[in-house]
């Protein structure tokens, strides 16, 4: 299973504060994978362009992910 580098975060979340996008990436180990939470940064919900640019970002890489229902959190698979 193909994971994430501290720096590939690191790129992510410069990605969406360049596209003015109010929230961070934060990483969590899972047994057998990896597992994620948006941090919002200001009071609104988490706009659609995140996971647009979440989604661009792990197909790059050939990294599958799934959500959860509130979709605050993902899990590359």
């Amino acid at each position: 299973m193909k994971t994430i580098t501290f720096q590939e975060l690191i790129e992510l979340n410069n990605m969406l504060e360049e596209n003015d996008l109010q929230v961070k990436i934060h990483i969590r180990d899972s047994c057998g994978g990896q597992a994620f939470w948006i941090n919002k940064l200001d009071s609104t919900n988490i706009p659609t362009e995140v996971y647009e640019v979440l989604e661009k970002f792990f197909n790059q890489r050939n990294i599958d992910i799934s959500f959860n229902n509130k979709k605050t959190e993902f899990w590359s698979k």
